[in-house]
C-alpha cells in the first residue's frame, strides 16, 4: 500500500466508510483533496513531498501499515499476550517526545556500562579520546608489502573518473586524513585509484548519500607475498569461555589506521586522484596484509592476557571473567596496555560488564553459546536460491553454525549436490522437493538451535557416533552442573561416492575417526568414552586379519586411545533405541527421571521463610510484585502504593496464598489462578514437563494456564523448555516427504472406529514385555496403550475385549495394517462373533493408518525421554505415558482426548480447585449442529441433576441415620 502525507487535522485516512461519509473531490494531477467541512467552507488537503516531510512535527511518519488480520496473525505467531500503545510526552513542551529505539541490552547493564565508561575515561584518557587524531607510534613495525618477484617494477594506475558529489567527498576525506597525519602528499612511482561506495541507507544532513572511500589495491595485492600470521579460530576462541559470567567487548576505531607502515611500504601504499598523490603512513583498508599485520601487533601488545581472560580476533576484543570483581580488574589491565600503546577504542561499539552479548556472530552468556538473533533472522527470511552462487551463499552461512545442527551434512545433502561440478556461478539449478525440504529444515534448525555448553577441561567427555549410508554424525557431550549430559558441539560429514560403498563396519569406524579428528583438541590426554551402535567395533583391537584400510584407521585411532563402548544390554544409553534398535544417538547412563508430582509449593508465615523469598526475587522484583505487595503492603513506597491498590481487585489472598482472579473465555465465570513466585517457576515447569512425557511448550502452557498464573508465563515456559537436554537430543532431524496426495477418512461417531498398531520389537523388560499395542479412537483421539510379551492374535483379541468392548462398548470398525497377527484366524473369528468390521490398510502403504502412526511417534518419543538410558524399564512408564497422551491438547480437534471423552479437564497432582469447564463454553453455535448442541446441553444438565440428586440423597441418608441413634 502506498501512503501519502497530507497537511490536515486527520491522522490517517483509510477505507470506504470515510470516503462515503466525506465524499471528497480528488484532483489527481495536483495531488489534492477537497473536503466539505459544512455547506459553506471547503478544506483543501495537499500532499507533502518527501523532501518537505522531514520534520516529525509537520508530517506523519509511518514505518509500516498492517491490517487487523496481519496483526492478529503476528500476535499468534510471536505468542504475544498483551500489546500496549505508549505515547511519551515531553514534560517541558507537552508534545510527544522522540524516543530512541530500545537497545537489546537490559537497562541495568546499560547503566553499569555507562558508569564503567565514565570511570575508565578518567583513568585512560588516550584510549577514550573517541577518534584517531594523530599519527600512531611505531609498534613492532616491519615491511608487509613484500612482492614476488622482489624487483617487480612499480605499479601505477590512472585515477577513476568521479562525479561532482564524489569529488566533493574526496576533498573532505583527504583533508580529514591529512589533518590527522595519516597521509601526506607525495610524488611516487606507485599509484592506485580511489572509488566510492554508498553506505546502505545512510545519508548526510543535506540529504546526500554517505560515501565510503575505498582504495583499489588489487594489482599490488596480486604480487604481494601473504604473511601467514595466524588468525584465531572462532570455535577455539569460544571454547575459552567456560564458567565465565561477566563479559566486555572492546572495538578499536579504524583499527588498521592505528598501526604504522614502514617507509618503503608507505611509498607503495600511494593513492592517485584528481588532486594529486598521497601516501599512507598507516596501514590502509584493502591492503592484503593489513589484517594479519594488525593481528600480530595487537597480539604482542596484549600477549600476557591472551587466552587467560582476553580473546583477540583482529580488531574485536572480548574480555571474560568469573565474577564482577575479577572482571573489573581484567578490564583495567587491558585498557592500561591499550592506553600505554596509544590505541583508541570505539566508545559506542564497546560494552563493559555485560551478562550477555553478541561476539563474532554468536550470542554469549553464562549459560553457553548460541547463534546470534540477527543472523538467524537473516537466515529465516532467506529467499529460495535461483542459481549455484546463491546456493553456495546459503550453505556458507549455515555451515558457519553447523556445530549447532545435528546431522548437518545429511540434511544439507540435496543442496550440496546442486553445487557439484564446474562452470559459471549463475548457472540455473533444478530445485526439487528434496531441496525445498532441506532448505526449510536448515532454517528451522537454526531458528531453534540448542544452547551449547562451553567445555570444562576438568570433566570427562562423551562422544556419540553413528553412520548412515550417506553421512557420518557425532555429538560431543559433557555433564552440566545438574549432572545432565548436554551437547558441546555437533559434527557431521557427507561421505564421498567412494566412501558410500564401504561396508557398514568401515563406515562406522570412519565415523569414529571423523569425530576424534574433529575434537582432538578436547580429548587429547583426557578421559573420554566413545559410544557406537556397531558391536564389532568394541573389539576392533582383537581383529586378526583386518583389511589395509582398517589397519590405517586403527593405527590412527590408537593415537587417541579411546574407550569404545557398545550400546546394548542394561548399560545401553541410547535415547533413540526405542525408535530404531540400532539408532544413531546415545546419551550417557544417568539416574532415571521418575515422574514427579507437581506444585510442591510450601508457604509459611515465619520471617525466615519470607526473607528467603524476598531475597530470591531481588533479581526480578517487578515479576513478583504481587507476592511482595499483598503480603507486605506497608513496605512499598507511598508513590507506588496508590497505583498498586488499583490492581488489588484483580487478586485474592487466601490461606497465605495469592490468587489472580480471571474470567473464563466468553463467560463471566470468575476463576482463581494461584500466583507462583519467581524462585519456584523453573522447577515447576521442569517437573511438569518431565513428569508428563516432555510435553511441548504449547502443551505445557495449555495445561498450566487454567491452574496457575504469573506475569509473562507463556514466554517463560517457552524460554525454559527451549533448552531441555533430552528434547534437544531427541529432536527429529528430518521431515517426511510424501509422494501422493492424501485421501482423508470419514469421521465416525465417538468410539465407533478404533485404529490399532504394534510398536516393537523392543528390549525385553524385567517383566518380559517386548511389544507395545496401541489403540486410538478416531473421533476423540483417546489412546489406549498396553505392554505385551507377545504380539499374537490372541493378545489382540484379549486387548480389544478388555480395553475397548468392556469400557466403551462394541466397536463398529477396527482399522489396522496387514501384519500377520492382525490377519490371524483367531482375530477374524472374534470380529465375526462381535459383528464388527475389520478394515486393513492398503498393501505396502501402512501410512494410511496415520492416526496410529502419529501416536506411535509420540509414545516412542515420550518413553525414550523417560527411560533416559535404562531401556529395560520402559514398561514402567506405560501408564504415565498413556495419561500424558490423554491430557495433551490436539491441534486437529482443539481439545484433549480427556476432555472430549469426559467433558471436563482432569485433576492433576497439585490442583487447588476443581477444573473449570472453560472449553465447553468455547463452542460456537454457528459451527456445530443443533443435535451436537443438544447433546452438550443434555450432558451438562444430566451432570447437574446427578450432583443435585446425590446432595439430596445425602441429606436423606443423614436424617435416616440420625433417627436410629439411641
Amino acid at each position: 500500500i502506498s501512503a501519502y502525507v497530507f497537511e490536515s487535522k486527520f491522522d490517517i485516512i483509510l477505507g470506504r466508510k470515510w470516503l462515503k461519509d466525506t465524499a471528497p473531490l480528488p484532483d489527481w494531477f495536483d495531488d489534492t483533496w477537497e473536503i466539505k467541512a459544512n455547506t459553506k467552507s471547503i478544506n483543501t488537503m495537499k500532499t507533502i513531498s518527501h523532501k518537505d516531510a522531514t520534520n516529525p512535527n509537520d508530517s506523519l511518519n509511518i514505518d509500516y501499515l498492517a491490517s487487523a488480520t496481519q496483526v492478529a496473525r503476528w500476535f499468534k505467531k510471536e505468542q504475544i499476550e498483551e500489546c500496549f500503545v505508549v505515547n511519551f510526552i515531553d514534560e517541558a513542551t507537552g508534545n510527544s517526545a522522540t524516543i530512541t529505539p530500545i537497545s537489546p541490552i537490559s537497562s541495568a547493564n546499560l547503566q553499569l556500562d555507562k558508569e564503567w565508561k565514565e570511570e575508565f575515561a578518567k583513568l585512560y584518557p588516550y584510549a577514550f579520546k573517541g577518534d584517531v587524531t594523530e599519527l600512531p607510534p611505531h609498534r613492532h613495525t616491519r615491511d608487509i608489502i613484500v612482492t614476488d618477484p622482489q624487483n617487480a617494477p612499480p605499479i601505477y594506475h590512472q585515477p577513476y573518473r568521479m562525479s561532482p558529489l564524489e569529488l566533493t567527498e574526496l576533498k573532505k576525506q583527504l583533508a580529514d586524513l591529512e589533518n590527522k597525519g595519516l597521509i601526506v602528499p607525495t610524488a611516487s612511482p606507485y599509484g592506485f585509484p580511489i572509488l566510492f561506495v554508498r553506505k546502505a541507507g545512510a545519508k548526510n544532513s543535506d540529504g546526500t548519500p554517505k560515501l565510503r572511500m575505498c582504495c583499489d589495491f588489487r594489482s599490488i595485492n596480486k604480487i604481494t607475498i601473504a604473511q601467514r600470521i595466524p588468525i584465531p579460530r572462532i570455535d577455539e576462541c569460544l571454547d575459552q569461555l567456560h564458567n565465565s559470567t561477566c563479559f566486555s567487548q572492546i572495538d578499536l576505531i579504524g583499527a588498521f589506521n592505528q598501526v604504522r607502515l614502514s617507509e618503503s611500504d608507505s611509498m607503495k601504499a600511494t593513492i592517485s586522484h584528481r588532486f594529486g598523490q598521497h601516501r599512507f603512513l598507516v596501514a590502509p583498508f584493502g591492503l592484503k596484509n593489513s589484517g594479519p599485520y594488525f593481528q600480530d601487533v595487537i597480539n604482542k601488545v596484549l600477549k600476557p592476557f591472551v587466552d587467560k581472560f582476553v580473546i583477540i580476533y583482529v580488531d574485536d576484543l572480548l574480555i571474560y571473567s568469573k565474577n564482577e570483581t575479577e572482571h573489573k580488574d581484567h578490564v583495567k589491565q587491558v585498557l592500561q596496555k591499550l592506553d600505554e600503546a596509544k590505541f583508541v577504542i570505539n566508545i559506542k561499539k564497546s560494552h563493559f560488564n555485560m551478562k550477555e552479548l553478541t561476539f563474532l556472530g554468536y550470542h554469549i552468556s553464562k549459560d553457553g553459546i548460541s547463534p546470534s538473533q540477527q543472523k538467524t533472522d537473516a537466515i529465516r527470511v532467506w529467499p529460495v536460491p535461483k542459481n549455484v552462487q546463491q546456493v553456495r551463499q546459503f550453505l556458507g552461512l549455515t555451515q558457519y553454525y553447523r556445530r549447532f545442527i545435528p546431522n548437518f551434512a545429511h540434511i544439507a545433502s540435496p543442496l550440496t549436490d546442486l553445487t557439484a561440478g564446474t562452470g559459471y556461478k549463475t548457472r540455473s539449478i533444478v530445485w526439487s522437493s528434496q531441496c525445498q525440504t532441506a532448505f526449510e529444515l536448515l532454517k528451522d534448525k537454526l531458528s531453534s538451535a540448542p544452547l551449547l555448553l562451553t567445555p570444562d577441561m576438568n570433566k570427562p567427555f562423551r562422544i556419540e557416533c553413528d553412520s548412515s549410508d550417506f553421512a557420518a554424525g557425532a555429538v560431543l557431550l559433557q555433564q552440566d552442573q545438574d549432572g545432565q549430559w548436554r551437547p558441546l558441539a555437533f559434527e557431521s560429514k557427507r561421505y564421498s561416492k567412494e566412501e558410500r560403498v564401504y561396508p557398514a563396519q568401515e563406515r562406522e569406524m570412519l565415523a569414529i575417526l571423523i569425530a576424534l579428528r574433529k575434537w582432538r583438541c578436547f580429548i587429547d590426554g583426557k578421559t573420554y568414552t566413545v559410544f557406537t551402535d556397531h558391536l564389532p567395533l568394541k573389539y576392533y583391537r582383537d581383529q586378526k586379519h583386518p583389511v589395509p584400510r582398517l589397519v590405517r584407521w586403527m593405527s590412527e585411532i590408537e593415537l587417541y586411545n579411546p574407550d569404545i563402548q557398545y550400546k546394548a544390554g542394561k548399560d545401553n544409553i541410547i535415547p533413540d533405541l526405542l525408535s530404531r534398535r540400532d539408532g544413531p544417538d546415545c546419551i550417557p547412563a544417568n539416574t532415571s527421571v521418575q515422574p514427579k508430582y507437581l506444585y510442591n509449593t510450601v508457604t509459611t508465615n515465619n520471617s525466615k521463610s519470607l526473607s528467603k523469598t524476598v531475597k530470591s526475587i531481588k533479581d526480578d522484583p517487578i515479576q513478583d510484585w504481587p507476592l511482595l505487595f499483598f503480603r507486605n503492603p506497608e513496605q512499598w513506597p507511598p508513590s507506588l502504593h496508590q497505583d498498586l491498590l488499583k490492581q488489588q481487585p484483580k487478586f485474592l489472598v487466601k490461606n497465605q496464598h495469592i490468587y489472580k482472579l480471571s474470567k473464563t473465555p466468553k463467560t463471566d465465570e470468575v476463576i482463581e489462578l494461584k500466583f507462583i513466585p519467581f524462585h519456584q517457576r523453573a522447577d515447576l515447569i521442569d517437573d511438569f514437563h518431565t513428569a508428563y512425557g516432555h510435553l511441548s511448550q504449547l502443551s505445557v502452557y495449555h495445561q498450566l494456564k487454567s491452574r496457575i498464573w504469573w506475569p509473562g508465563m507463556q514466554h517463560d515456559i517457552t524460554e525454559w523448555l527451549k533448552f531441555c537436554p533430552q528434547c534437544q537430543l531427541s529432536s527429529r532431524s528430518e521431515k517426511t516427504i510424501h509422494h501422493s496426495p492424501m485421501k482423508p477418512l470419514d469421521v465416525p461417531p465417538a468410539f465407533s472406529r478404533w485404529h490399532l498398531d504394534f510398536i516393537g520389537e523392543l528390549p525385553t523388560t524385567k517383566n518380559g514385555n517386548k511389544w507395545i499395542l496401541v489403540a486410538v479412537d478416531y473421533a476423540t483421539n483417546w489412546p489406549i496403550i498396553r505392554a505385551l510379551k507377545n504380539a499374537t492374535g490372541d493378545e489382540i483379541v484379549r486387548f480389544i475385549y478388555e480395553e475397548i468392548v468392556l469400557k466403551f462398548g462394541n466397536p463398529v470398525e477396527i482399522f489396522s495394517d496387514r501384519g500377520k497377527n492382525f490377519m490371524s484366524k483367531v482375530l477374524k473369528q472374534y470380529m465375526n462373533k462381535i459383528r464388527s468390521k475389520h478394515t486393513f490398510t492398503s498393501a505396502y502403504h501402512p501410512r494410511s493408518n496415520s492416526k496410529c502412526e502419529r501416536l506411535n511417534q509420540v509414545v516412542k518419543n515420550m518413553l525414550k525421554k523417560y527411560v533416559n538410558g535404562d531401556v529395560h524399564s520402559w514398561d514402567e512408564y506405560i501408564d504415565t505415558t498413556t495419561f500424558a497422551c490423554r491430557i495433551r491438547k490436539h491441534t486437529t480437534t482443539g481439545h484433549s482426548p480427556f476432555f472430549l471423552v469426559y467433558g471436563t479437564q482432569p485433576r492433576i497432582p497439585g490442583d487447588f480447585h476443581r477444573p473449570y469447564m472453560n472449553e465447553i463454553t468455547e463452542f460456537d453455535a454457528n459451527l456445530i449442529t443443533e443435535d451436537a448442541l443438544t447433546r452438550i446441553r443434555h450432558l451438562r444438565e444430566a451432570r447437574f441433576v446427578a450432583e443435585e440428586n446425590m446432595r439430596i440423597q445425602g441429606i436423606k441418608d443423614k436424617e435416616r441415620w440420625d433417627n436410629l441413634i439411641k
